[in-house]
C-alpha cells in the first residue's frame, strides 16, 4: 500500500475469500457494455477469489478478484508467501506476496474432469504469475500451506495435497528457494521470470483432501503431517477404505529437490500403529522398549504413519502442532445413506513417534498391571472442525473443536514440551 494515515509504512490487511463450491461456470451472452449498437458478448462467470482491504474494518476496500479456466470451484483456502528480493525485512518496498490457491473439483459431488493445478497470484501486479500442473487426470487440489523455516520473513517451502481418479492421492512440495545451501540468502521473488519447482514428496494409495500442518524438531529437521480421506458425496460417505495420518521428514528443505529420489516412499515409513506407551517408560510392540530408544528407532526411518479406526474414519482437516503434540479430529460418517452426521474423535501423537507420549496427553488408562497413555478418544455426534488451541495460565492447553451439531467441544491437552518462557537461572550479586 501506499504510505498514508491507514497504512503507516505501507502496511495494510487484506481478506482473501473464494467460493467454496458456488459460482458457475456459466456462460451467458448479454449486452454487457449497455449499448444496443454493439454485438452482444459473450462471457462465461465461474468460482473466483476476490480480495478486500480490511485495514479499516467497517471500510472494506474492494481490492481486485481473480480466477482461470482451469481453477474449478475455489475449495481451496488461499495461503500467502513473502518473498524479499534482498535481505532484511525492514524495508517493505522489496517485498514480493503471492497467494497461493489449488484447483478445485469441476462438479459439486467433488469429481473433476481436469488435470491438478497450482497457481501463484502476485499481489503487487494483481495477476497469476505461475500455473503449476501436476500432471495428474481427474484431480482437484487440497488447501496449501507455506513455511518459514528459519524465521527469517521468507517462505522457504509450501506443501499442497492432491486427489486424482476420486481415490489416490499424491502431497507435494513447492520451493521458490534459488539456492539450496540454506547459509545463501536466494530466493525466486519473480516466479514469473525464474518459476518455483514443484516436486512430488509422497503419493498415497487414498485421497488428500485437507491441508497438511508442519514442524521443526530438536534437529531442524522439517516433518509435514496430514491426513487422508474425502467427504464429498453418498458415496464418500459409504466407503470404509482404509485412511491413514502421516507424519514424514523432509529430505530436502531447501530446495534443490530431485523429483524422484527425494519423494518419500511408504515403505521407508514406521508403522506406529500397533505400538502402546506405558507411563512408566516402557513401549510395547516395537523393537525397542524404552522410550528413548524407541525415538530412537522411529527417527531412524523417513517418518511414521498410522492406520485411523476402521470403519469410515477419515481426515477432513488441518492438524496442529503444538509441544510437540500433534492433534488432528477425523471424522466417521454414519454408514447408513438415509443417516444424519457421523461421529469425531480425538487424535494426540507425539510428534517424532505417531504414538502416544509416556506423559498421558489426553489421560490413561489401565494396561495390565501398569498404565498406558491414550493416543484416541472418542468424541461426540457431528463432523468435526479443525482443532483451535488456547495457550493460558493453566499448565495443559485448551482444544476446541467444533461439531458439525454446533456444539463447540473443550478438550484439555497436556504438551509433551515446554511451550511456555520462564526462568532458567538466576544469579545473586
Amino acid at each position: 500500500f501506499n504510505d498514508d494515515a491507514n497504512h503507516p509504512n505501507g502496511w495494510g490487511t487484506i481478506l482473501i475469500g473464494g467460493m467454496r463450491l458456488g459460482g458457475g461456470p456459466y456462460t451467458f451472452k448479454e449486452d454487457f457494455d449497455n449499448n444496443a449498437g454493439t454485438a452482444d458478448d459473450q462471457r462465461t462467470f465461474r468460482s473466483s477469489y476476490f480480495i478486500l482491504d480490511i485495514t479499516v474494518p467497517n471500510n472494506p476496500v474492494f481490492l481486485g478478484e481473480f480466477t482461470h479456466d482451469d481453477l474449478g470451484f475455489t475449495t481451496s483456502y488461499p495461503a500467502i508467501s513473502r518473498l524479499e528480493a534482498t535481505e532484511g525485512f525492514q524495508s517493505p518496498e522489496d517485498d514480493e506476496w503471492f497467494v497461493i490457491v489449488g484447483s478445485g473439483p469441476t462438479d459439486c459431488d467433488g469429481s473433476s474432469d481436469q488435470g491438478g493445478s497450482v497457481f501463484v497470484y502476485d499481489l503487487n501486479s494483481q495477476q497469476i504469475v505461475l500455473t503449476l500442473a501436476t500432471g495428474e487426470a481427474k484431480a482437484m487440489m487440497a488447501t496449501p500451506v507455506t513455511l518459514d523455516i528459519d524465521l527469517n520473513y521468507s517462505t522457504e517451502l509450501m506443501y499442497i495435497g492432491e486427489t486424482y481418479n476420486d481415490v489416490s492421492g499424491k502431497m507435494y512440495r513447492i520451493s521458490p528457494r534459488g539456492d539450496p545451501d540454506p547459509l545463501v540468502f536466494s530466493y525466486k521473488s519473480d516466479p514469473a521470470a525464474d518459476p518455483w519447482l514443484m516436486t512430488p514428496f509422497f503419493s498415497s494409495v487414498t485421497p488428500i483432501t485437507a491441508s497438511p500442518t508442519a514442524s521443526i524438531d530438536e534437529d531442524d529437521n522439517v516433518w509435514v503431517y496430514f491426513g487422508t480421506g474425502r467427504y464429498f458425496n453418498d458415496a464418500d460417505k459409504t466407503d470404509l477404505t482404509q485412511q491413514y495420518f502421516y507424519g514424514i521428514k523432509e529430505p530436502c528443505p531447501y530446495g534443490g529437490c530431485n523429483p524422484i529420489t527425494d519423494e518419500v516412499l511408504f515403505a521407508d515409513l514406521y508403522n506406529s500403529t500397533p505400538v502402546i506407551v506405558l507411563t512408566n517408560g516402557e513401549v510395547v510392540n516395537a523393537t525397542a522398549n524404552t522410550w528413548d530408544t524407541f525415538v530412537d528407532e522411529v527417527q531412524a526411518e523417513d517418518g511414521w504413519y498410522i492406520t485411523l479406526d476402521p470403519g469410515g474414519e477419515r481426515v477432513l482437516n488441518r492438524p496442529s502442532v503444538l509441544g510437540g503434540v500433534v492433534l488432528t479430529a477425523p471424522f466417521s460418517p454414519d454408514d447408513d445413506v438415509c443417516g444424519f452426521g457421523g461421529t469425531g474423535a480425538l487424535y494426540a501423537f507425539y510428534y517424532e513417534t505417531g504414538t502416544a507420549y509416556y506423559e498421558a496427553i489426553l489421560g490413561e488408562e489401565v494396561y495390565g498391571d501398569d498404565y498406558k497413555s491414550i493416543r484416541r478418544v472418542e468424541l461426540d455426534k457431528g463432523i468435526t472442525s479443525e482443532i483451535g488451541l488456547h495457550v493460558g495460565k493453566k499448565v495443559e492447553s485448551t482444544g476446541f473443536i467444533q461439531q458439525g451439531t454446533g456444539e463447540v467441544l473443550q478438550v484439555e491437552v497436556d504438551p509433551a514440551l515446554d511451550i511456555k518462557s520462564g526462568i532458567v537461572g538466576w544469579k545473586q550479586y
